[in-house]
């Protein structure tokens, strides 16, 4: 079979979301993934980032919030 994995990317950090992804929605605040044998996980605030097809993997990429900004430590 052809399932994938999910990867969350935030900043530095990579963290695996869902190992068995099957399907996968574009919803207006982020990305709705199913596995075939779990309940769905909606992932908010989350853009495509790539996709590597031999290794069958989903990068995702965190986004903030419309109207919001990133905290980020001071330099």
């Amino acid at each position: 079979m052809c399932q994938m994995r999910i990867i969350l990317k935030r900043e530095d950090l990579e963290e695996e979301v869902l190992h068995d992804a099957a399907f996968l929605t574009v919803t207006g605040d982020g990305i709705l993934v199913n596995a075939l044998l779990d309940a769905p996980v909606r992932i908010q605030n989350a853009v495509i980032d790539s996709i590597d097809f031999l290794e069958s993997k989903l990068i995702l990429k965190h986004v903030s919030p419309k109207g919001t900004t990133p905290c980020r430590p001071p330099p």
